[in-house]
């Protein structure tokens, strides 16, 4: 009996889907409830089971299939939110520690500017506005000679003593030729006369030694009188060797100079003479020379004891080689004449002044 009234009902209720609308999910559950509950009796099954069951059935496991994957997408849903958070918490502990590194990064690089500053000032590259504290020079290399005092005031070297009345007419030939030096490589300069004794040499002397009192510039008298060196006795220095030693012997420089106890002050002459030192003068590896000598330090002017224009032609050899000339001119003494000839025997450009010597 139970199993025809479960018949009935299953009969009932296909007619039912036969000519009502497509039955809500709960609907289908309760066919399928009953259904089970009829199993439940024990009684045999028929086989030929309605195709509404059947379809109930497999609709129910559709959607069963659709819960399965409701599932597994909000399951997936979730693991994706839980990454998120995971790599959202990541981002926000490694940010700061970025913006940290940075900031120590930056921090570094500020203080090591800080410390290379200094040191860029205190040594700018060349064509910069600011410059290295002038430091003199140490000549470690160079042969020392003291001068004797009493020897240099009997030739007349005034200019030793910064108390001498002679000194101011030397420092406003100095400024003189400074300023004709600005903006220019001038700082070769030949010290000549028109004939012997009307005091080149002791001039010569007497500029080196206001040179060398300037702030920031270092002076070297180069003796290039051949016939008869004389800077180096009237200094009360005993030099064995000349400039006539390296060109001849081929000396080196650096064994030439001498150091004559005077800060910024360096000398070349020796007792070696030569009668024509002409060839010498006029060679090629004088040039070279002066050149060397030029160009070796920029704070450095050279200055060339020469001979007498009208009685040698060793002046008139080096003329070309230099960048200033300066004739001395005895005053009272020396013929106009003379003095007319000899500057027009020395290139006009080069030439930068007369010095009246013994003047009263």
């Amino acid at each position: 009996m139970k199993l025809r009234k479960a018949l009935d009902k299953a009969r009932d209720a296909r007619e039912k889907l036969d000519v009502e609308p497509a039955m809500s999910p709960e609907e289908r559950i309760d066919v399928v409830e009953v259904m089970e509950h009829a199993d439940e009796g024990g009684g045999a099954v028929n086989n030929s089971q309605p195709e509404n069951i059947d379809f109930a059935i497999k609709h129910d496991a559709q959607d069963e299939v659709g819960r399965a994957g409701n599932n597994s997408q909000s399951t997936q849903q979730k693991t994706e939110n839980k990454t998120q958070l995971i790599q959202q918490k990541t981002e926000n502990k490694t940010q700061p520690i970025q913006q940290k590194t940075e900031n120590k990064t930056q921090l570094i690089q500020q203080k090591t500017q800080n410390k290379t500053q200094p040191i860029q000032q205190n040594n700018p590259q060349p064509g910069g506005q600011k410059h290295e504290t002038w430091k003199k020079p140490v000549y470690s290399s160079s042969q020392t000679f003291r001068i004797n005092p009493s020897v240099v005031a009997a030739n007349r070297g005034v200019c030793i003593s910064p108390a001498a009345d002679e000194i101011q007419r030397y420092k406003i030939l100095r400024t003189r030729i400074q300023q004709r030096s600005e903006g220019s490589t001038l700082n070769t300069i030949m010290i000549t006369s028109a004939r012997k004794k009307e005091g080149k040499t002791v001039n010569a002397i007497n500029m080196a030694f206001t040179f060398a009192r300037a702030m920031n510039q270092t002076v070297l008298l180069v003796d290039c009188d051949f016939t008869g060196q004389d800077v180096h006795k009237y200094l009360g220095i005993d030099s064995q060797f000349s400039l006539i030693d390296y060109f001849m012997e081929e000396v080196p420089l650096n064994e030439l100079i001498i150091w004559p106890g005077i800060d910024k002050l360096t000398i070349i002459s020796g007792n070696r003479t030569v009668l024509d030192g002409s060839e010498i003068l006029s060679s090629h590896a004088m040039a070279e020379l002066v050149r060397e000598m030029k160009t070796r330090y920029d704070d450095r002017y050279v200055l060339f004891d020469a001979p007498p224009v009208l009685d040698h032609a060793e002046a008139i050899s080096m003329a070309p080689m230099m960048d200033g000339i300066i004739m001395v001119v005895e005053a009272g003494v020396t013929p106009e004449q003379d003095v007319k000839k000899a500057v027009s025997m020395l290139p006009k450009e080069k030439f930068l002044g007369f010095v009246l010597n013994k003047q009263e």
